[in-house]
This record gives C-alpha cells, structure tokens and sequence, in this order.
C-alpha cells in the first residue's frame, strides 16, 4: 500500500518537475500516484512535459501487509538516473 500525506487519497505525492533552462519559472505538477510502474520510453512523463531534463519526485509512506523482507528496485536506461532513500539513507 502506498500512502501520501495529502488527504485520504491511496498514493505517493509525486512532482514532475520541467527541467529545462528554456523554462526555469515553470511551475511543477503535484499528483497522487496510485501505482508507481512507468515505463515512458522516449515520451515524456506528462503532456508538455520535457522527455529528457525533467524530474519526479515521490514521497510518502510504504506500508507493508507483514513483517518480513522486501524488495525495492528501480530501472533506467544508461541515460537516467534513479536515487532512492529510505528514512533518509540513500539506497
């Protein structure tokens, strides 16, 4: 389960943010995402969106069903990069 902190809605907070030197006053995008399982490809993240020099950041909560051991994995091409933390250590 994945949990936010904007209300009753089941997700992560996410912001996509416009990375560009074209457009620094931009405002980002704030979202809840249910499911975090993307897979872009060479499109962008959103619509109007940037499909190279943009960012989303996710914040929230993971909630586990039961105790036991867990798994968390990201994947990008040689191009991106994917920092994760957890309780604010760098993974």
């Amino acid at each position: 389960e994945l949990a936010g902190d904007l209300g009753p809605a089941r997700g992560l907070n996410a912001v996509y943010i416009n990375a560009t030197f074209h457009k620094p006053d931009e405002p980002p995008v704030h979202k809840i995402e249910p499911k975090i399982d993307f897979d872009w490809g060479m499109g962008p993240p959103l619509p109007g969106m940037n499909h190279d020099n943009s960012r989303i950041e996710f914040r929230g909560w993971l909630v586990a069903p039961e105790s036991g051991r867990y798994t968390i994995s990201a994947e990008s091409d040689r191009w991106d990069r994917v920092d994760v933390m957890l309780d604010g250590q760098m993974l």
